[in-house]
């Protein structure tokens, strides 16, 4: 038992030491975001094998799974719980690093990699809003659908590249859950690149 425990304490010492060297207090955001970036991978990865693309369905299917899988109930509130303490440590960590103004001395790839990969996050909540198939859903969708027609002059339909058409159905809840999956993955590559440059020797 004492075993046990010393290797799982000389395990977190490790994690400690490897992404946050000598746990600087400055480094205590980015640490926290870290976390709360690997439990709404886990938990995303845990509600797609129980996703069912169809707007009809969906909170139906969701008050049944809450009722007969144990864990769904949790696993879905960490979920939504994560989107918004991901955007809140994201502006105290870029907030910090202005009040310390990290930007005179530090490295410029580091703050253009964190960037980047803060407005990418905002296109990971837009898809993954839209996929929730309430109300909240579908006045998200037809908003980004009337955003991409006015950049395109108002041309008829030409939203329908990306948006089947402004309200949500099977065929654009499909192509949304793949874009969500593909694009918080494509997030959790910038932010492993935004954290190799911060931590370069």
């Amino acid at each position: 038992m004492r075993g046990g425990r010393g290797l799982a304490a000389f395990l977190f010492r490790y994690a400690v030491h490897v992404l946050v060297p000598s746990f600087r207090p400055t480094s205590v955001f980015g640490f926290a975001l870290l976390v709360n970036i690997i439990v709404q991978m886990w938990s995303g990865l845990m509600l797609a094998l129980y996703y069912v693309p169809d707007p009809s369905f969906v909170m139906t299917f969701r008050e049944e799974y809450t009722n007969e899988v144990w864990w769904f109930a949790y696993v879905h509130k960490a979920h939504v719980v994560g989107v918004d303490s991901i955007f809140v440590l994201s502006y105290f960590h870029i907030v910090k690093k202005v009040y310390i103004k990290n930007f005179v001395g530090s490295d410029l790839d580091g703050w253009v990699t964190g960037t980047y990969a803060f407005l990418v996050y905002h296109a990971v909540v837009f898809l993954g809003i839209t996929l929730s198939s309430n109300h909240l859903g579908d006045l998200t969708l037809t908003i980004g659908a009337n955003i991409f027609w006015s950049l395109f002059l108002f041309q008829h339909k030409s939203y329908a590249a990306v948006f089947t058409n402004k309200h949500l159905n099977v065929d654009q809840l499909t192509r949304f859950m793949v874009g969500h999956y593909v694009v918080a993955w494509y997030y959790t590559y910038l932010v492993q690149v935004h954290i190799m440059f911060i931590h370069e020797m």
